[in-house]
């Protein structure tokens, strides 16, 4: 083959990557060079992200981005995130912004179909979370549990949503949380537990009335301030241990409306290892206001020692 022949060779070999049609000089061809890996380093984004995202059709993301591994310059998704099974999906992973990442991308997390959400959250270094549609999820254990995220824009429940006691536990920078109503929380158990920068907390309007006890739900939040239960149906609850156990900085606690008509005690003593009943507000040095009008508690018989 003739030096011409071979220029001719990688000239056509470079407009059929780049997608060219122009004679190219010697020059132009130094030139098109990048351009060339550029089309490759495409062609191999493409093939990856196609054959892992199944073109789009993935929905069994379960430990997708899960690890060390997966970091702001590994995660680069191509399509469209729509999990049914999101378990462990971005546990312990490095990627900084999950949420900022995907916008610059132009990529959304669908979550309106996700029936697993646990752990999907857990432990990832993201300060903030998106809406997180877990209408139709019926397992969501330790879904948010040790994240960093102060904030969620958007979190969608329906009647039909289990939400586990873990959800929220150890979300040590979480500050406010609203539920909205007709939310279904059956295990109301160290659902807010060591939350220490929750601040405010409204449950007005929850459906707590599968719910059987409260012990540990606040325990540790030591900067939760406010709590609402207006209105709650807590008619089966039977332990109340600990309930706000060493939430030091709580002031105010709205029962108003509550239904709590199987509790038998508030009395209690200091927490130890082999107390089950001890005091719901032990440690609650700061709390100064109850509202406890029409609090529903035909069965107490004692509240000794209750604070």
């Amino acid at each position: 083959m003739s030096v011409n022949e071979k220029m001719t060779a990688i000239a056509d070999a470079i407009r059929a990557k780049t997608g060219g049609t122009d004679a190219l000089t010697l020059d132009g061809m130094a030139a098109a060079v990048p351009k060339v890996y550029d089309k490759g380093k495409q062609a191999e984004y493409d093939e990856f992200w196609d054959t892992y995202q199944q073109n789009g059709n993935r929905t069994e993301y379960s430990n997708a981005f899960a690890g060390v591994g997966w970091n702001n310059e590994t995660f680069k998704p191509k399509h469209d995130l729509k999990p049914t099974n999101a378990y462990m999906m971005f546990r312990h992973t490095e990627i900084d912004e999950i949420y900022d990442t995907l916008d610059e991308l132009g990529i959304t997390l669908d979550t309106s179909n996700l029936t697993n959400a646990q752990y999907i959250f857990c432990t990832s270094r993201t300060k903030r979370i998106g809406v997180v549609d877990l209408s139709k999820a019926t397992v969501t254990n330790y879904t948010f549990y040790g994240s960093a995220f102060e904030t969620i824009e958007k979190l969608i429940f329906s009647e039909n949503t289990v939400i586990a006691p873990s959800i929220f536990t150890n979300t040590s920078n979480l500050k406010n949380l609203t539920v909205e109503e007709g939310v279904k929380i059956n295990n109301l158990n160290y659902l807010f537990y060591n939350a220490t920068n929750i601040e405010t907390v409204d449950l007005t309007g929850a459906d707590t009335s599968e719910a059987t006890t409260v012990s540990y739900m606040f325990s540790g939040a030591t900067n939760l301030k406010k709590v609402i239960m207006s209105g709650l149906d807590l008619s089966k609850v039977s332990n109340v241990s600990r309930w706000f156990d060493k939430a030091t900085n709580i002031e105010e606690v709205d029962f108003s409306n509550t239904n709590m008509s199987k509790v038998t005690t508030f009395a209690g003593s200091a927490p130890t290892n082999n107390s089950n009943y001890a005091s719901p507000f032990y440690g609650a040095s700061k709390l100064t206001k109850i509202n406890f009008s029409n609090f529903n508690t035909a069965s107490l018989t004692s509240a000794k020692n209750m604070f």
